[in-house]
């Protein structure tokens, strides 16, 4: 086993870890949670965004990306990132922002949206084979917010965010607005628009406020609710 020593603060293993007999007790006790969320920065341009932490790695040697992946099915789009296992790894923790970029075409009929964490680790009783191990972490949405293109021109600003009782919104020209919590539930929807909205009901969390202005076109916010 080799040791690293940084300022002589603390020390950092590099380990190995064994895969070949229950390989998903093995992966939930190093991915250890993964938050999914996503978001339209204009027609036909999404980010889909996974924040992930780890059990192993270290801060600035986080455990490495080792590819994406977007597909469409029937009317579900799938997205799938891919972390690499397959060497030694630092034994303090680390967390990573990753962020897909997808600029494909996205059928009217797409209703659902999965977002995965997977994993790449070594096939230990054949060293030159690896297996994916696939939804380690994942989350459905319904996306009926997710085909946005409204522009910032239609808005200034929401606040305050993080917001407690009331979101103020300070919007030319709006429509219609719709929260969705984290799991793509529908929670508040409002047509009759004033300059704020009561959010105090709603538990703590992140949320998507979608907002359509009278052209139709839409933008969605990531809203954080913190009692």
């Amino acid at each position: 086993m080799k040791s690293l020593f940084f300022s002589g603060l603390f020390t950092l293993f590099l380990i190995p870890y064994s895969f070949s007999q229950n390989i998903g007790d093995t992966l939930d006790n190093i991915i250890l949670d993964s938050s999914f969320s996503y978001s339209s920065t204009d027609a036909g341009n999404y980010n889909f965004n996974i924040e992930t932490s780890f059990s192993v790695g270290a801060p600035n040697i986080c455990i490495p990306l080792r590819g994406t992946n977007v597909s469409v099915e029937n009317d579900t789009i799938y997205v799938k990132i891919f972390y690499d296992f397959t060497g030694a790894m630092f034994n303090q923790g680390c967390q990573r922002e990753d962020t897909i970029n997808y600029n494909g075409y996205i059928p009217d009929s797409v209703t659902t949206l999965k977002m995965s964490v997977n994993a790449v680790v070594p096939d230990e009783l054949n060293p030159q084979e690896e297996i994916i191990i696939n939804d380690v972490n994942y989350q459905y949405f319904n996306i009926n917010a997710l085909n946005v293109n409204m522009t910032n021109q239609h808005f200034n600003s929401v606040f305050p965010n993080p917001a407690s009782d009331k979101l103020y919104l300070e919007i030319e020209t709006i429509k219609e607005i719709r929260l969705y919590n984290i799991s793509g539930q529908l929670v508040l929807q409002s047509k009759n628009i004033s300059s704020d909205v009561n959010v105090s009901h709603l538990p703590t969390g992140l949320y998507l406020l979608v907002i359509k202005a009278d052209d139709d076109k839409e933008v969605t916010e990531k809203v954080v609710i913190k009692h």
